[in-house]
């Protein structure tokens, strides 16, 4: 008996003891991860590039005086920032600090500086020395770590690009400034954002030989700190303007990297942002308006950084749209445009193909355009949040029909509501035949407290005939239904089931088909555009469909569908 004891006891500690042994060697690989992972973003080098080390290469001046006589959008770009150079001398130079707007200061000297790199004109060169001397003489750059690292990249800029234009005296007050206001303050402070990060890198980047192995220290803090927020973006491009900025903020630190590190430099990962840069080239549409839902702008303008991601990912339509915008002088109006001028010089997009489909979707937005000139037909789809859940774009013939203005938009309004904020939209079915374009989206969770179950389908057919069909499970009470869209067109209402549409010498009939008592309604004209639609009542626990053509021929019925009963049922 006593030996049987034994022999559970020892085969119980040996069973331990390789537990623990294997507990151990996963504990030593798990810290290798940690460790290897926490010094990944480590970059050895032994030196850095003569100035000018940040954003351009060997080579990049000469090829952007030579963009801007050899192409149309080169001319336009060169032209506009000249332009704003040209006014920012009249201006008088703010010696306080109060007075100082951070993204100003960093437009005026980044245009100054690229002004002068591309004229020889000292005149640029001198005012943005005034610039940054009046600057580097305040006080302290300022409380918000933002602004400070604003002000440390419009200082960098001019302090790298003018480097041999600047007298010395005026190169160690400012490289001083840089190095005791902004490096040194902020050494041990973690920033959350990418102009902090980018900014304080260009301040480590351009001063580096002032303070080599604090500068090096400083250069991998902000790459590791860049690239973790990098790979925890979201892609969310609903606001064009925040994409263009921060896109543009990673193409100047990559490309900065890659010039002072001379082939040290970390990669981007890209496949994200080659996705969302082709999204946005069907965002623009053929009227060079964008498929503006949510906080989309409406006028479409090129944007410089995504010249950054067409060359690294070598597909030049990611910039097709681009291209056009950019020869017809439309630029984003901030501090990025001259990376226009960088990026784009050197290559040659007078030729930028096409991109190969001309449907587009994810799960947020179903896009179809007919072509890519600007008679093209265009019809956008929204899914998602509730602000633009179920919302559509409609142009033919280069009109904007249906548009979005922040409002109601597109949304049935039922019993008064457009949307109870509850869950998400769903794009159920995505149609994306040869006369055949559009999507299913099921609306159903945005009116829970008011029907049974919402879906609306979105149908281009033959002839560029539009087709919205929506089908309503009414509650148990009965319902006041509004189906409207908003448009910049003139409107006329002309029997209770048909308005006419009049916009640019061309003309749309909006005519709905469902049962119950309907009555077309124009609401009140607001900011230039009008609601218009239908209301329509139904009865308790009903299920209405209703079927709104758009048709440019009077007597036109539209697509016809056919959609299957559905049994929507509250959950």
């Amino acid at each position: 008996m006593k030996c049987k004891v034994c022999k559970i006891i020892f085969n119980f500690i040996r069973f331990f003891d390789f537990i623990m042994k294997k507990l151990l060697a996963l504990c030593i690989f798990a810290s290798f991860i940690i460790l290897t992972t926490t010094v990944a973003h480590a970059v050895e080098y032994d030196r850095l590039a003569p100035h000018p080390r940040l954003m351009l290469h060997s080579g990049d001046i000469t090829a952007m005086r030579t963009l801007r006589t050899t192409s149309t959008a080169g001319r336009a770009a060169h032209e506009k920032i000249l332009s704003a150079a040209e006014r920012s001398m009249e201006q008088a130079v703010a010696t306080d600090r109060a007075d100082v707007e951070p993204t100003e200061v960093l437009e005026r000297i980044f245009f100054l500086s690229y002004s002068y790199l591309t004229s020889d004109d000292m005149r640029y060169a001198r005012r943005a020395e005034q610039e940054m001397l009046a600057i580097s003489a305040m006080p302290e750059l300022g409380a918000d770590m933002k602004d400070v690292a604003t002000l440390t990249m419009a200082l960098s800029i001019g302090y790298d690009w003018l480097y041999r234009a600047l007298p010395v005296h005026s190169r160690s007050i400012i490289g001083t400034a840089i190095y005791e206001k902004a490096l040194l303050p902020l050494e041990s402070v973690a920033l959350n954002d990418t102009m902090g990060n980018v900014g304080m890198l260009f301040g480590a980047v351009a001063t580096a030989d002032r303070a080599p192995e604090f500068c090096k220290r400083m250069i991998n803090k902000y790459i590791e700190a860049c690239e973790q927020i990098f790979s925890s973006r979201s892609g969310d491009i609903a606001c064009i303007d925040e994409w263009s900025r921060d896109v543009a903020l990673q193409a100047m630190m990559y490309e900065t990297l890659s010039v002072a590190l001379e082939g040290n430099a970390p990669s981007p990962k890209l496949e994200a942002l080659q996705r969302e840069a082709d999204k946005l080239n069907y965002m623009v549409a053929p009227s060079r308006l964008y498929y503006n839902y949510g906080g989309m702008t409406a006028d479409a303008k090129c944007i410089p950084a995504k010249y950054w991601v067409a060359e690294r990912c070598g597909n030049s339509s990611l910039v097709a749209t681009d291209e056009m915008l950019a020869a017809e002088g439309s630029f984003v109006e901030d501090y990025t445009l001259p990376l226009y001028m960088i990026l784009a010089a050197g290559n040659d997009y007078s030729r930028t193909k096409l991109p190969n489909a001309k449907s587009w979707h994810d799960d947020d937005v179903v896009v179809y355009r007919s072509g890519w000139d600007k008679t093209s037909t265009y019809l956008a789809v929204k899914g998602g949040d509730a602000a633009s859940a179920g919302t559509f774009v409609l142009e033919t013939g280069g009109v904007r029909w249906s548009t979005l203005t922040g409002g109601v938009d597109g949304r049935l309004v039922i019993d008064g509501v457009s949307s109870d904020g509850n869950g998400e939209a769903h794009v159920r079915e995505v149609f994306d035949a040869s006369r055949h374009h559009g999507a299913m989206v099921d609306l159903s969770a945005l009116y829970s407290a008011e029907a049974r179950g919402v879906v609306r389908t979105v149908e281009l057919g033959k002839g560029d005939k539009l087709t919205v069909t929506d089908q309503v499970s009414c509650g148990s009470q009965p319902a006041t239904i509004e189906w409207s869209i908003t448009t910049a067109a003139q409107a006329e209402v002309q029997s209770a089931n048909t308005i006419c549409l009049k916009q640019d010498g061309q003309t749309m009939y909006l005519k709905v088909r469902s049962r119950g008592q309907i009555e077309a309604k124009i609401w009140p004209d607001a900011n230039g555009t009008r609601r218009v639609g239908f209301v329509l009542t139904a009865g308790a626990n009903s299920n209405q469909n209703i079927e709104v053509t758009f048709s440019s021929q009077a007597g036109g019925k539209g697509l016809q569908i056919s959609l299957p009963r559905l049994n929507l049922k509250r959950k």
